[in-house]
C-alpha cells in the first residue's frame, strides 16, 4: 500500500538549485517550519501501510493537521480506546476519539477536547499507525502496545 495521505507527509522544497525533501517541523510550528529530516514521517507512514496491508485494510486519509477528540487527560493512561467515526463535513476532523480503555459511560462534552493528530508523536507516537484505519474500526492499546483491533462489523482482525 501507498498511502495517498498520511498524518505526516513528506514533501519537495527548492534550496538554492536543489531539490530537499522535509517535512513539517513537528517539534516546533509545523505549519510554518520545516526539517530535512524525514524520519517520522517515512515511520509513520510505513507503520500505517504495513497494519492496514495486513489487515487487509482500506486506508482512510488523515493528515497532520487534522483533529481528533480526546476524552481530557486519557493521553497519559496506559489503557486506551480507540473508535473512527464519520468525520464531521467541512471540519478538520479526522473522525477519531480517543479515550481511556475502562471508560464506562459516553463523556460529556466539557471532558473532551480536539487535538491535531501531529500531537501524538509526542504524547502516544504508538497510536499513530493505527490513524489511518477505515470508518468504523476499533483499537485499544496497553502502554505502547496495540492489543487488539475490530474491522467494521465489530470482528476482531488483530490480537497482538
Amino acid at each position: 500500500y501507498i498511502l495517498a495521505s498520511t498524518v505526516m507527509k513528506p514533501f519537495l522544497r527548492r534550496k538554492g538549485d536543489a531539490l530537499r525533501v522535509t517535512q513539517p517541523d513537528f517539534s516546533g510550528d509545523p505549519f510554518r517550519e520545516v526539517v530535512e529530516d524525514c524520519t517520522a514521517s517515512i515511520g509513520v507512514i510505513t507503520e500505517q501501510a504495513d497494519l492496514c496491508r495486513r489487515l487487509k485494510a482500506k486506508p482512510v486519509e488523515v493528515t497532520f493537521q487534522q483533529t481528533l477528540i480526546v476524552r481530557k487527560g486519557c493521553l497519559t493512561e496506559r489503557g486506551l480506546y480507540l473508535e473512527r467515526q464519520r468525520p464531521a463535513k467541512k471540519t478538520a476532523d479526522s473522525g477519531w476519539y480517543v479515550g481511556p480503555l475502562d471508560q464506562e459511560a459516553p463523556p460529556a462534552a466539557d471532558d473532551l477536547e480536539a487535538m491535531a493528530t501531529y500531537h501524538l508523536l509526542k504524547h502516544r507516537p504508538e497510536i499513530l499507525k493505527v490513524l489511518a484505519l477505515p470508518i468504523g474500526w476499533l483499537a485499544s492499546v496497553d502502554g505502547k502496545r496495540i492489543v487488539d483491533i475490530a474491522n467494521d462489523k465489530n470482528e476482531t482482525v488483530w490480537v497482538g
